[in-house]
């Protein structure tokens, strides 16, 4: 295939020689004369590991030249890559994508060049855009469209890149996943296509889920590097061997370094999760440390279910049944579950509550789980039903609060009038 990339800064000049190596042929494109010599020579103009070696071993072949003119990259292309800068305001931080919507412009104008081809001519963004901000690009786009509001010449695809600066040409030929947010299956087909040689999950979305996910991934890779960092900090304030207790800490592959916790849903509860950053932040308080990622943890967990209150009030209905008041399945331990709390404030805002829990019986609460429940819901016996077909309740609406298996065959035939809420879906 034919590619013309806009942009040759490190995303565009990686992706524009690796997919040469691959065997397309690539034109890129720049404002930047300069630029557009040195890479014409077979000189890279940025310092990137084996990027100058792959420059050396496609010059021969001829599949990668660069130019100042769109209309000469996108004459004969089969799809255009965008690979431009989309810097943060100084001020409000928010992504610029005035430099994306200028080269869609570019593309659109070009469009007799480009109807040469008898498809759809997908144009392809690896710029970094959020997606309100990626959607106000599309005007151009839409501005060509039929009465149904597709384009009749172009597509838009948002095509999300994980390079690492320093094995970022690595990187694209390993990446971790490839991800294609647009519309059309034969669009995507094409440019998975382009792929074929390299081994990677592959997925097809929408254009906001494509968007998001870079921003996803870098805010988590942010957040790990911060919490490694003030776990450091408290484990040199607290004399603890930093570089034993981190070796340790990286051992756990079932909960540390794994998939674990990673999903949406409901908060966090339990007897240890609380307590022990509680414990933790109170400490570090005593000895005037500052650790805002971990202090925050506790405040995101209660924004968080008071959210899922929000949702819940949000279904409009007085008589509920709530499936699940134990913070997990498989254990009756009460103690600071959300579901509690939710319980708790519903029945402060007036609510008809019936609670049904396979792994909660009533006649074994005993010790600090006794204590909690009765200070937090003093009339819980009045509320458990242990099934509520055959005790006869019929609610307005269904709250789920964990995933246990004997809930399966109730909300199979809840009826349609009833309204399910369900917290422990990723979708909510």
């Amino acid at each position: 295939m034919k590619i013309a990339i806009f942009g040759l800064g490190y995303v565009g000049t990686v992706t524009a020689l690796g997919m040469a190596k691959l065997g397309h042929d690539v034109v890129g494109v720049d404002v930047a004369a300069s630029k557009i010599d040195l890479l014409n020579q077979g000189i890279c103009h940025i310092v990137e590991k084996d990027l100058q070696q792959t420059m050396d071993a496609i010059k021969a072949d001829g599949k990668f030249t660069a130019t100042l003119d769109p209309k000469v990259a996108l004459d004969g292309a089969n799809m255009s890559f965008i690979c431009v800068g989309t810097p943060s305001d100084k001020r409000s931080g928010k992504v610029e994508g005035g430099a994306v919507k200028h080269v869609i412009d570019e593309i659109i104008a070009t469009k007799k060049v480009v109807e040469k081809n008898d498809k759809k001519h997908p144009i392809v963004v690896r710029s970094t855009l959020f997606p309100d901000e990626f959607e106000q690009t599309l005007a151009a786009v839409l501005s060509d469209s039929d009465v149904n509001g597709k384009s009749q010449c172009f597509e838009i695809v948002i095509h999300p890149e994980f390079l690492r600066e320093g094995t970022a040409l690595e990187d694209f030929f390993d990446p971790p996943m490839v991800v294609l947010g647009c519309e059309s299956v034969a669009v995507a087909d094409a440019i998975f296509s382009l792929y074929k040689n390299i081994k990677a999950p592959r997925f097809h979305v929408d254009i906001r889920t494509a968007s998001l996910l870079k921003y996803a991934c870098n805010s988590y890779h942010a957040l790990k590097v911060g919490f490694a960092n003030e776990i450091g900090r408290v484990a040199k304030e607290m004399k603890g061997d930093i570089p034993k207790l981190v070796e340790m800490f990286l051992m756990d592959k079932k909960l540390n370094i794994s998939e674990a916790y990673l999903r949406p849903g409901m908060s966090f509860g339990g007897s240890c999760l609380p307590k022990d950053l509680k414990a933790l932040t109170a400490s570090c308080r005593e000895k005037h440390l500052i650790i805002p990622i971990l202090n925050a943890v506790l405040q995101s967990n209660q924004v968080h279910t008071n959210y899922m209150l929000e949702q819940i009030m949000d279904m409009n209905c007085k008589h509920l049944l709530i499936l699940g008041l134990t913070f997990k399945v498989g254990t009756d331990d009460l103690r600071e579950s959300p579901a509690v709390e939710l319980v708790e404030r519903l029945l402060g805002k007036g609510y008809g509550i019936k609670i049904w829990d396979p792994d909660l019986d009533k006649m074994k609460l005993v010790g600090q789980n006794k204590d909690y429940v009765i200070n937090c819901i003093p009339h819980l016996s009045q509320l458990l039903i242990e099934d509520p077909v055959q005790d006869g309740y019929r609610p307005d609406g269904v709250v789920k609060t964990k995933p246990h298996p004997s809930f399966q065959a109730y909300l199979d035939n809840l009826p349609s009038e009833i309204q399910l809420l369900d917290l422990t879906k990723v979708d909510g």
